[in-house]
C-alpha cells in the first residue's frame, strides 16, 4: 500500500484545464489512474478545485479530496469510498467520457 493511504482510499491522477465552456471529463485512462479534466471555473481562490472536487463526488459518489497540486494544473487524487464503491465510481467516470465521445463533445 503507498504510504499516505489507508484501506478504503484509492489514489488518482488528473490534469486540469480550467475556464473551460463547461465541466467535463475529456479523458481516461483506467490502466494510469489518470484523467483529463476540463472546469469553468478560474484557478483563483480555490474555486477550481472546489468545482473539480463537487463535480467529480456528483459523478462517482465517493468522497475525495486533493493530496497534492492544490495549486497545479496536475492533482493527485484521494478517492475514500469502499473497493466496490470505487470500482463502480471507475465505471461511471469510463461511462461519463464514452457518452461525451458519443455525443461528439470529447475533448483531446
Amino acid at each position: 500500500m503507498k504510504r499516505g493511504v489507508t484501506v478504503g482510499q484509492h489514489i488518482m491522477f488528473a490534469h486540469v484545464t480550467t475556464r473551460a465552456h463547461e465541466f467535463s471529463i475529456s479523458s481516461f485512462d483506467e490502466k494510469e489512474m489518470r484523467f483529463d479534466i476540463r472546469l469553468h471555473s478560474p484557478p483563483e481562490g480555490g474555486k477550481a478545485n472546489k468545482e473539480l472536487v463537487n463535480g467529480l463526488r456528483k459523478i462517482t459518489g465517493c468522497d475525495l479530496r486533493i493530496a497534492k497540486g492544490k495549486t497545479s494544473r496536475n492533482k493527485m487524487l484521494i478517492f475514500e469510498c469502499p473497493d466496490e464503491t470505487f470500482e463502480n465510481a471507475l465505471r461511471k467516470i469510463k461511462e461519463y467520457v464514452d457518452e461525451r465521445d458519443r455525443k461528439g463533445k470529447g475533448h483531446n
